[in-house]
């Protein structure tokens, strides 16, 4: 007994002696090389010259047969141990660089890039040029983001330009999980009092100065996933642009998403109201089957017009059939066909069907 005694008092005091081992520090390279090519034609009226010879886009989408570089990104993200318990040190730095046309100057510019805090005990604090929980709940549920398969292209087509855009100079706090329960809050100056764009892209990119928060929740448990958010927009001043005069404004948009999974399908949808800023009523569902290495998904997607949605009177929606076949954990060949179309508006029928097929290869992720 004395033996068993002596040996469980040295075990202990081994134990209490030896070094704390922390997590190893962790830092990689990540990105992603989309590439594919898509065939567009358009039909009805209210094109501008531009559009109809292919020069420029609508909502997006380029008239012919042309290569797309689909949110090609590089960067760097990594998380370290501190002297403050479990809380570790995190950081991201993300460039997006086109890989098809010329090699102009604007072929490459920042989209993340954050420092914080995270821990398990405490949750995650960061600040820099972020994406709040706001998007990246829509993100989730979208299998075709940075794709012509998307609902958030051109704030469009089921979801509005505030699912495709980083928030500038912003502070967010993510909690931990209470039982499948989160929340998350996120404050930003937008480059307050200067004449620079909150982003570049979509109808968001009008929107000058100024100051933006937001708050939502989040349950995740057994393959179920709901949210709340709701984002406040308070700008300096606003770019011109919009349909008829109607720009976007100051205002509150809220979005509720869900999502059920499992190993053999899914479905998801969101509904979100963004009349508060003039980007319209957006409702998006898709549905997943998986079989093997192949993906097969439908989704539907509707903006919904009036009188002062930057967007026009009438709705647009655009309906999407999709195919991803598997290569490795991260890479897939893609392929679909989009139908988006906007209602007569003014006298303004515009429709436009692509046919989209190529490759995303990601690395690092």
């Amino acid at each position: 007994m004395k033996l068993k005694h002596s040996a469980l008092v040295s075990a202990l005091a081994g134990i209490l002696a030896a070094p704390v081992v922390m997590a190893d520090d962790v830092h990689k390279v990540y990105g992603q090389v989309n590439i594919s090519i898509d065939n567009t034609s358009l039909s009805g009226s209210g094109f501008s010259a531009e559009q109809q010879d292919g020069s420029s886009p609508w909502v997006g989408r380029d008239k012919g047969t042309g290569f797309k570089s689909n949110a090609s990104r590089i960067g760097l993200m990594g998380n370290m141990a501190t002297n403050l318990g479990d809380a570790r040190l995190t950081y991201v730095a993300e460039l997006e660089y086109t890989t098809v046309g010329d090699t102009g100057a604007n072929n490459v510019f920042g989209r993340e890039a954050t420092v914080g805090l995270n821990s398990k005990q405490f949750g995650h604090l960061r600040m820099g040029r972020l994406t709040p929980m706001y998007k990246s709940n829509y993100a989730v549920i979208d299998p075709w983001t940075d794709h012509v398969l998307q609902a958030r292209a051109g704030g469009q087509q089921g979801a509005s330009s505030l699912n495709a855009n980083y928030f500038n100079n912003a502070i967010e706090y993510r909690s931990p999980n209470f039982n499948g329960i989160s929340f998350s809050g996120f404050y930003s100056i937008m480059h307050d009092g200067s004449s620079q764009r909150m982003h570049n892209a979509g109808a968001m990119g009008r929107y000058i100065g100024g100051t933006a928060y937001g708050f939502g929740v989040r349950y995740l448990k057994d393959g179920l996933r709901l949210a709340l958010d709701t984002i406040k927009l308070d700008a300096d001043s606003f770019a011109p642009g919009g349909v008829g005069g109607v720009n976007v404004d100051n205002g509150s948009a809220n979005k509720l998403t869900a999502e059920y999974k499992t190993k053999q399908y899914s479905v998801a949808a969101h509904y979100e109201d963004a009349s508060g800023i003039n980007q319209g009523k957006n409702m998006f569902a898709v549905a997943g089957l998986y079989a093997g290495h192949s993906t097969f998904t439908a989704s539907y997607g509707i903006n919904q017009g009036d009188t002062n949605n930057t967007f026009g009177t009438k709705d647009a929606t655009t309906m999407n059939l999709g195919y991803k076949y598997k290569l490795n954990r991260r890479s897939d060949i893609i392929a679909g066909y989009s139908i988006h179309e906007r209602d007569t508006n003014a006298g303004l029928a515009r429709k436009a069907s692509t046919f989209t097929v190529g490759i995303d290869a990601k690395f690092g992720y």
